[in-house]
């Protein structure tokens, strides 16, 4: 090798020349010109080169996941290594990380030293993990060993239990004979027999028990093992990644070095549960998700986070495109702007570009590294496993104490139940997500209910299902139909109904009791209420111009417990005489 290949090997190899200029600076700083060489200023060279060689070590690293932020349609995971650094530049290589992570995401950190850059390698697991798969192969037939062993020691016991039992049986029916037989046995020896087979039945029957414990232990660490093997087997072409971080520590130092990368596959919804008290004062609602993942990494023992951030949906809003028109164009015009040449066609290609383009932008994958108020992170209470591929795993993330505000609603016109309804106000201090939710009503399930996105300090309707001890009841009390007019006649239908309420409760309830009068779509035909024993309820402007449009009365009283409400109503309905009126009966 010429020297100056000598020399440009060395100065690549020390890892401080990257690029061209300050290679082709250092080599003629060192005497390289039109071929003419100086073997000091190469020996020089190489010997400054050898202290940066011998500065970048190399090392592995073995990784745990500590942590992962779970989002609606990915995770961020996070892996610490524990690692002894040497002074100087070092390349540590985290192994084991999943094929399916995003490259791009890939970030390193660490305490104490400085991380200089981190870079992904693709490894093929058919062969890098040969001694991997062999020493899983010897702990499958050891565990398979185990379960044979443990399974002969349960026949042996179970054997020896059944022997004792038909010991046992065979001397109580010998004795039964003697006895039958009228003769004597002798009581002493016969209670040292049956006090010494009882004896030795209870100890069968806890050695077979403990047998029986042995041989699920050793067929659950046997079924471990085995899927364990046939992850590797199946590998195959298969491929892991693993990152290398390269650091620079001035002293040789133990550092925690701190790996994250976003990865698909995984993903988490929110579930409710809503406990009502059974004398509806209070309420408790629990929060938790479900959490699922199918990312071939095993979550074991880490630090979940679960947040309501949605980076495939980008963080800008979309850009209106503008939104076009034209008058229709006849056969001919048509048919010149199919055949219009491409110079022509050209500048709208153009603008169809510029209006795609923010869409585009606002499809991009937008990291969210901060908290802010437009995003709502939950963190588990405790440290929880997460196996890939497995049913979905239930995290507790919170219990809040709730103030319902209870309602019991009748509309006897349509069903003789009364229903029960809770107004919740969220003063939980977050803004909940949508979710599915189990109500339930003191020890009792009412059913499932979704939770829409809920606010902070807004207010959600939640219904509890039907009270028997609440009863309405709706009475016919006249149905009249008579003319009316000295000139012009008119027939007028009279109707006058009572609706009753039993409260059968021992606390007072607040009611909300609804009924109906006809909605007339003919000027020529009215209807007018003409009798309430009971003041309508004044509700909002929008809420009451609902209720007239549908013709809806509604009355909301308070009934003291114990006690029964009667509430008379009554409406006419107005036409011209020899008018038929369809859908008043």
């Amino acid at each position: 090798m010429t020297h100056t290949a000598l020399v440009r090997t060395a100065l690549v190899r020390t890892g401080l020349v990257r690029t061209g200029l300050i290679r082709a600076a250092l080599i003629r700083a060192a005497g390289f010109r039109t071929g003419r060489t100086h073997a000091a200023p190469l020996a020089l060279l190489l010997a400054l080169s050898a202290p940066a060689l011998a500065q970048e070590a190399r090392v592995t690293a073995p990784s745990r996941i500590d942590a992962v932020t779970v989002y609606e349609d990915r995770a961020l995971v996070t892996r610490r290594a524990d690692v002894n650094l040497a002074q100087g530049v070092t390349r540590v290589t985290v192994e084991h990380l999943p094929q399916g992570l995003d490259a791009a995401s890939l970030r390193a950190r660490s305490n104490g030293v400085q991380v200089l850059g981190v870079e992904i390698e693709a490894v093929h697991l058919d062969r890098e993990n040969q001694t991997v798969l062999r020493a899983a192969q010897e702990a499958f037939r050891v565990a398979k060993q185990k379960v044979a062993s443990a399974s002969l020691a349960e026949g042996e016991a179970e054997s020896r239990w059944s022997l004792l039992g038909s010991i046992r049986a065979t001397t109580g029916t010998n004795v039964s004979r003697t006895l039958g037989a009228g003769e004597a046995p002798d009581i002493e020896a016969l209670a040292k027999v049956l006090d010494f087979i009882a004896e030795r039945s209870a100890s069968a029957r806890d050695a077979y028990v403990t047998a029986t414990a042995a041989v699920e232990l050793a067929k659950n660490e046997a079924a471990t093992v085995e899927r364990r093997l046939e992850e590797l087997q199946g590998a195959g072409a298969k491929e892991e990644r693993r990152a290398i971080v390269t650091v620079r520590s001035a002293t040789p130092a133990s550092a925690e070095l701190e790996v994250s990368y976003l990865i698909h596959g995984a993903s988490w919804r929110p579930v409710y549960s809503l406990r009502v008290a059974e004398d509806f004062l209070s309420a408790d609602l629990e929060l938790g998700a479900m959490v699922a993942q199918n990312t071939g990494e095993p979550w074991g023992d880490v630090q979940l986070e679960l947040t309501t951030a949605r980076p495939s949906t980008g963080a800008s809003p979309p850009e209106p495109n503008a939104w076009r028109i034209g008058l229709p164009r006849n056969e001919a015009d048509a048919d010149a702007g199919m055949t219009a040449p491409v110079a022509a066609r050209a500048p709208a290609r153009k603008m169809a570009a510029r209006l795609a383009a923010p869409m585009e932008e606002a499809a991009k994958l937008r990291l969210h590294v901060a908290r802010s108020g437009l995003v709502v992170a939950f963190s588990s209470h405790r440290r929880e496993t997460v196996t890939s591929g497995a049913k979905p795993a239930r995290v507790a993330l919170g219990e809040f104490a709730l103030a319902p505000e209870v309602t019991w609603t009748a509309f006897p016109r349509s069903t003789d139940d009364v229903f029960v309804t809770t107004e919740l106000k969220n003063d939980t201090g977050v803004a909940l997500p949508t979710g599915e939710a189990r109500v339930f009503v003191g020890p009792d399930y009412v059913g499932p209910t979704t939770l829409a996105d809920w606010g902070l300090d807004e207010k959600v309707r939640v219904g509890l299902g039907v009270d028997r001890q609440v009863e309405v009841e709706r009475e016919t009390l006249s149905q009249e139909r008579s003319t009316e007019g000295l000139f012009s006649k008119d027939t007028v239908h009279a109707r006058r109904y009572r609706i009753s309420v039993d409260n059968h409760r021992a606390r007072p309830i607040d009611l909300r009791i609804l009924d109906q009068v006809p909605v007339s779509g003919d000027e020529d035909l009215e209807v007018k209420l003409t009798e309430s024993s009971l003041a309508q309820f004044k509700l909002p402007k929008q809420e009451a111009e609902n209720n007239a449009a549908r013709g809806v009365l509604e009355w909301r009283p308070t009934l003291a417990g114990g006690t029964r409400l009667d509430l008379d109503f009554a409406f006419e309905v107005r036409h011209p005489k020899g008018d038929g009126v369809w859908g008043l009966d």
